[in-house]
C-alpha cells in the first residue's frame, strides 16, 4: 500500500501548473481524511471478526506486533454517526436527493441558513432557501465530508454533513431532477 501512496504523491508533485497541483493536493487531502475514518472502521470490524473465546486481544496484538491496549482501543472505537442531510425541498415543494433514505430513522427538517448560491448561476436551485431533511445515520461511504449550514432550533447556524447524492445534486446541475416521493 505505501507504494501506491508514493505513486500518487509522485504524480501530484509532477503536476506543472501550481493552481492545478494545489487543487489536486486539496482533493487528495480530503480523500485521505475520509480514508482514515474508513480504515479505522475496517480495522475495528477485523478485530471483532477475529475475536472469539480462544482468540483474545492479547493474541491479536501479538500477531500484529502492537500492544493489547492498542487492539482494545481500535475494537472499542465509537461508530461515527450524526445528522446527515439526505434530501432538500425546493421552494416549489419538490424533493431532491433521497427523501426516503433510512426508513425507520427519525427525520428532522431544517431550513438552510442562507439562500443556495453555487458558482453556477444557472443551477435550477440557485437563490432558493431550501428545506433540508436530515437523518441520524452512520458516517459511512454514502456521506460527504462537506456540510450545509442549517438553522438550528435557536436560529444558530449548524454545519450538517450531507450524503454524496445530495452533494452531487447541488454541485452537478445534470443531477437536479426532483424526486417524486417524500
Amino acid at each position: 500500500m505505501p507504494d501506491l501512496l508514493d505513486q500518487v504523491l509522485d504524480r501530484l508533485r509532477a503536476v506543472a501548473d501550481p493552481y492545478h497541483r494545489l487543487s489536486k493536493a486539496e482533493e487528495l487531502d480530503e480523500a485521505l481524511v475520509a480514508a482514515r475514518s474508513a480504515v479505522t472502521m475496517v480495522k475495528k470490524a477485523a478485530i471483532n471478526e477475529l475475536r472469539d473465546r480462544t482468540t483474545g486481544y492479547g493474541t491479536i496484538a501479538g500477531r500484529l506486533g502492537v500492544t493489547k491496549t492498542r487492539v482494545q482501543q481500535i475494537a472499542n472505537t465509537a461508530d461515527r454517526h450524526g445528522l446527515v442531510v439526505v434530501s432538500l425541498r425546493d421552494e416549489a415543494g419538490h424533493w431532491h436527493g433521497e427523501p426516503d433514505l433510512a426508513p425507520g430513522y427519525t427525520k428532522v427538517e431544517a431550513s438552510m441558513a442562507h439562500p443556495f448560491r453555487p458558482a453556477n448561476e444557472h443551477h435550477p436551485l440557485y437563490g432558493q432557501t431550501l428545506l433540508a431533511r436530515c437523518v441520524d445515520m452512520p458516517y459511512d461511504h454514502r456521506v460527504s465530508l462537506y456540510a450545509l449550514h442549517l438553522l438550528g432550533a435557536d436560529d444558530s447556524i449548524c454545519p450538517i454533513r450531507m450524503t454524496l447524492n445530495v452533494f452531487d445534486m447541488l454541485f452537478d446541475s445534470t443531477k437536479t431532477q426532483p424526486v417524486t416521493t417524500g
